[in-house]
């Protein structure tokens, strides 16, 4: 468990998050974060053993009151926010599409769905956000794909 005893405060976490974590990293395990009222986990092994800590909660209907989690029980349905053993469960039934086999099959046609996001990007228009016109879409089109969902009901898969 990370020493989250007296860190500094942040702000603006949501603004500039590479920026704000890289700033906190080398001094501490975790910030609280004031905007969110949340604490921020910044270093990996931290987070997996927070993440494979089975008195912690990822669904937030399990997990105990606070600020974020009336944000998350809002939210939309995710894998990302169960436990086990439904979380397994969910998970095994998609393994198999996206063993490292599978995955190698399917490179091709990943290589092209992201050289179609950068053909996109107009560069004469300035700063590209990378995030949004790249990193985001990519993954969302590749895994929409592999599951067999239609071009035209991908926006409603990404929510």
């Amino acid at each position: 468990m990370p020493d989250i005893g007296q860190e500094p405060q942040i702000t603006s976490f949501d603004a500039d998050p590479h920026r704000v974590a890289g700033a906190h990293r080398p001094f501490s395990a975790a910030v609280f974060d004031t905007e969110q009222q949340a604490w921020l986990v910044l270093r990996h092994p931290d987070v997996t053993q927070l993440l494979r800590d089975p008195t912690l909660k990822k669904d937030p209907f399990l997990a105990k009151d606070g600020p974020y989690t009336e944000t998350l029980r809002g939210g939309d349905f995710s894998i990302l926010f169960m436990d086990d053993p439904d979380h397994q469960r969910l998970r095994g039934l998609v393994t198999q599409a996206f063993s490292k086999r599978a995955t190698e099959a399917f490179r091709p046609r990943i290589q092209a769905m992201a050289d179609e996001l950068l053909k996109s990007v107009d560069e004469t228009a300035g700063p590209v956000d990378i995030i949004s016109t790249f990193a985001v879409p990519l993954p969302i089109h590749v895994i929409a794909e592999i599951l067999g969902i239609d071009t035209a009901d991908q926006v409603d898969f990404k929510r």
